[in-house]
């Protein structure tokens, strides 16, 4: 009996520990803190998950609404150990996340500078003419979350830097330039793009998708807004094995 009653609490207690692991970060080296400047002058913060191989593939991250570089602290160091050298941004258009000030958008009020949702595209162009000129050689993925995970899908579109796109929770949230996005990502046609996004925001994702003939969309009930699907949804590890790191690996290599 004593046994049975053993192995009972063992099974009850395997979800849980699945779960724990998962969301658990993965052993990195640890960001470095890198400072670079946008088209306007800006100087913007970011954090550099560096492999030590600089012909390896790479992946600008970029941030949701309020947020900031810290929304990666527990993403970027998994990607990391699967050999991604990542550049998590600080944008114009954030806030703190986590105990993570976000350093741009503080020094972006200070200057009086437009700090808006489009205003940050610029932001993520200097992170890929940052990546290039420290001699990052390899493909080039850009990763967005809520109002960046469509910037990413325009700059994506446009910018022969970048190989593939993975958009968190797409919409057309910049207002009131209607169907935007939808009308920006004809570039996107021949390049791998994951789209990610909860079932309630299937309305605002699946138009997107649809003006991407390449573009692969998951789209369930578990599924959390933004990046932190990855860490905080009880989905997080079927996404990263299922979807993210497959994709990566293929569009990537």
């Amino acid at each position: 009996m004593r046994l049975a009653l053993t192995a009972l609490s063992l099974a009850l207690l395997l979800p849980s520990v699945a779960t724990a692991q998962a969301n658990r970060p993965a052993k990195g080296k640890g960001p470095k803190t890198v400072e670079l400047k946008a088209a306007d002058g800006l100087q913007i913060r970011g954090d550099l998950y560096a492999t030590g191989n600089k012909s390896g593939p790479v992946i600008l991250l970029c941030h949701q609404a309020r947020s900031s570089r810290g929304e990666y602290r527990k993403i970027a160091p998994r990607l990391q150990a699967a050999g991604y050298t990542c550049l998590a941004l600080d944008q114009r258009s954030g806030a703190e996340w986590e105990g993570v000030a976000n350093e741009t958008a503080r020094r972006a009020k200070a200057a009086g500078k437009t700090a808006d949702y489009l205003s940050a595209r610029q932001d993520i162009e200097a992170g890929i003419k940052w990546l290039r000129g420290q001699g990052y050689r390899g493909k080039l993925a850009l990763w967005g979350s809520s109002y960046s995970a469509s910037l990413v899908l325009v700059v994506g579109s446009k910018s022969k830097e970048v190989s593939a796109v993975l958009s968190f929770s797409p919409g057309e949230y910049f207002r009131p330039k209607k169907d935007f996005v939808r009308s920006a990502v004809g570039g996107l046609a021949k390049k791998p793009v994951l789209i990610v996004s909860p079932a309630k925001e299937r309305k605002q994702a699946e138009p997107i998708g649809a003006a991407i003939p390449s573009a692969k969309l998951v789209i369930d009930a578990k599924i959390l807004h933004g990046s932190r699907t990855l860490v905080r949804s009880p989905l997080a590890e079927t996404l990263w094995t299922r979807d993210v790191l497959p994709f990566l690996k293929k569009a990537l290599r």
